[in-house]
Parts: C-alpha cells; structure tokens; sequence
C-alpha cells in the first residue's frame, strides 16, 4: 500500500505542471489510447514528468508550418494490466491541395509489466472537405488473460484458467459529416486473434471450441451528437452512436454469417456550480455461432470498473451507469458513481439475479478541459479494482 500511495502522490504532482502546458489528452483505458489536439497559442511550454516528452505546438488554420510532430506519453494502472507505459508519436500534416484541412496520423505504443503489449497506428485523412474523412488503424496486441468460463453460470465461480492472447487487426473506414451534429459512415476490418499458452483450467473450459479466428467484417456507423466541452468538468449535450457489422464466413474461419450490433449514448448535465453529472448506456450483441473470442466482454477501465476484464462474456452485454463529479478547486476533481450490467448468451435466460452492481470513488486532477490525471477504486461483486490512467471513463 505505501509502495502504491507514493506513486499515487507522485502522479498527481506530476499532473499539477499539466495545468499551464499544451492541450493534449491521452486515453488508456483499453487495448488502445487515444489523442486529441485543440488549437493552442504558440507559446514554447516546458514538458512535465510523464506525460509531454517532446511537443511542438499544434498546426493552427492561418500558420505557413505544414507539418508538425509532437511525442506524449504516460504510466497507467489496472489490476488487468498491472503497471504500464504509454507512448505516442503524432504527426499533423496539411492536405497537399487544401492547406486548411488538418490530417492527423499517430504511432502508439503500450507496455506493461505483466506481459501485454499493444503497439498500432491510427489516424485520419479530410478527403475534398471537413465533410468528408477517411480514417485507418492497425494494431498487434498481446495479453495474459484468465478465462472463468464461457457462460454466466461458470464465470461466477472463482475456478480459472489463464491463457494469452493474441489480436492482431486492421482497419479502414469513411465518415460523411451531413450536418453539424448528425454523421454516417462505412467501415472494413480484418482481425486475426489467436488463443495460445491455455493451461489445463482453461483448456477444458474451451474443450472442443475453435483458439484461433481469422476473417473480416463490413459495416455502417451512425452518429448524432450535441456534446460539448466548455471547461473543466462543465460538459453538456448528449452523443449517441450505433454501429452494425457483418462478418460473412467466405471472409474468414466462420462456419456461419455472423452479425455484431453495438449502441452507446452519454448523456451530460451541469448541475450546481462546479458540478456535473454524466450518463452512459450502452448494449452490444453478436447473433448465433458468434466464437468466443469475439464475444462482448464485461469489465474495463471505464465500464464496471471493478470487474476483471472478461470474467463475463457473452452474445448479449446491457449496461449502464451514472458518474456524478464535483470540482472542488482549480483542476481538482471528486467524483462518485455507480452501474449495473450483465452478460447473456442464447442458451442463458435475462434475470434480475444476474444483474452486477458497480459502485466506486475516485479524483482527477485536470491539465485543462480536455485531459485529466484519473485515480479510481471500483467495485463490484467479486472483490475490488484500483485504476490510475490519464482520462475520464466516459
């Protein structure tokens, strides 16, 4: 616990020289981060520990600069994960026959001290307009992962195996911007994911099923969106997206088509001063002969946060939770909140009985409006979670 205190303490100072620098956010709260830029003065800031290693301001619309480079990184915390370290380099770049269409395409780079690793590429490219986008990703990832079972019933023991597992995708995909709040989009991908090291435990909970999927998918996204950031913990609006795509079996290992549905709406409230509350509901589902390894998994960074990653699995995954967070000074963020999910699959029934709570605490402290140093204690059924990471959950 001391040993944990201290680098609890040393983040958060750390994050106090955030408070005058660059408008970065780094997100790790999954297999990926993610980076976000908003337009800056050109002032030379010094970097602070553990997150701005090397950053040059920001491409503005009316500056001759076309191209700029900028590497962040960052330590996390999970009892997923254990410790780890984030990289990031970031190149925005000018459209050669548009100069006031910004691109953006970054390298990341996540390790950690339990063996996972998650190294990708991402970005996106204006193709005549900000109407029109293309955007990309790519990534090879490597986890330790215990396994609990494959139906609710078998995850609610304490019997597991452990098993590593190894995804390895790609993806590429085209947005229409058709109004300020409302956008469609066509997406592909290709995925190959790859089960290896089962010991004895998780082998007989796989028995007979495939360890290996190979194929890919075709899709539609649909997104409406009102959400704004105005200030540090002063958000309003509401962002809603729902996502559908097929993987046919001519593309891959599949013995049958396969569909795979995902919504999510977040919803956020300014309360009394310097308070807000903020929603968000989501649901995925896969159809019949989905494999296991791509089934929707319960537990993350962000979303039960006191669950261990993939103790639950199933078809169907339900959820929902409620974040109520108070400024109490400068950058400084309380927060409380709490959730139920479940998961289901088709031979399982929907009841009241397999509903998990979630419930838990946490501070932030934020650098700007954008991206904040997060510490939260969650927990659920089972036991608890203790998270360090450089985002909100949601």
């Amino acid at each position: 616990m001391l040993r944990r205190a201290g680098v609890v303490i040393a983040l958060l100072c750390s994050a106090l020289g955030l408070r005058a620098q660059s408008d970065n956010s780094v997100v790790i709260g999954g297999d990926t981060i993610n980076y976000t830029y908003t337009a800056i003065d050109q002032t030379p800031r010094q970097s602070g520990f553990g997150l701005n290693l090397y950053d040059y301001t920001h491409l503005l619309p009316d500056e001759p600069k076309r191209v700029n480079f900028s590497v962040v990184g960052g330590p996390g915390y999970s009892e997923t994960r254990g410790w780890q370290l984030s990289l990031r380099a970031n190149m925005q770049y000018r459209s050669p026959q548009r100069s006031e269409l910004i691109n953006e395409l970054s390298l990341y780079a996540t390790a950690s001290l339990r063996g996972c690793y998650d190294i990708g590429v991402v970005g996106y490219r204006f193709i005549t307009n900000t109407q029109h986008r293309l955007y990309y990703s790519g990534s090879v990832s490597s986890s330790p992962t215990y396994l609990y079972g494959l139906d609710y019933t078998a995850s609610s023991g304490d019997d597991r195996g452990l098993y590593t597992d190894k995804l390895y995708r790609a993806e590429i995909g085209y947005d229409w911007r058709i109004s300020e709040i409302f956008s469609v989009g066509i997406h592909a991908d290709y995925r190959h994911q790859h089960a290896t090291k089962l010991d004895d435990r998780a082998q007989s909970i796989v028995a007979h099923q495939a360890t290996t999927y190979s194929g890919g998918g075709v899709g539609v996204r649909v997104k409406v969106s009102t959400h704004r950031v105005v200030d540090i913990n002063l958000q309003r609006g509401v962002a809603f997206s729902v996502d559908a795509t097929l993987r046919p079996s001519f593309l891959g290992s599949l013995e049958h088509d396969i569909w795979q549905f995902s919504a999510d709406v977040n919803y956020y409230q300014p309360l009394w001063r310097w308070g807000l509350l903020a929603f968000d509901i989501y649901g995925e589902h896969s159809t019949k002969h989905t494999p296991w390894m791509l089934r929707s998994q319960l537990g993350s960074d962000s979303r039960m946060r006191g669950y261990y990653y993939s103790r639950y699995n199933g078809n169907t995954l339900l959820g929902a939770q409620a974040e109520l967070r108070q400024r109490v000074w400068e950058g400084l963020v309380v927060a409380g909140w709490g959730g139920v999910a479940t998961t289901f699959s088709e031979g399982d029934a929907l009841s009241l009985r397999n509903i998990l709570p979630n419930y838990g605490v946490g501070i932030r402290w934020y650098a700007d409006a954008h991206s904040a140093v997060r510490i939260d204690l969650g927990f659920g059924r089972h036991g608890s979670s203790f998270i360090v990471g450089l985002s909100e959950a949601f």
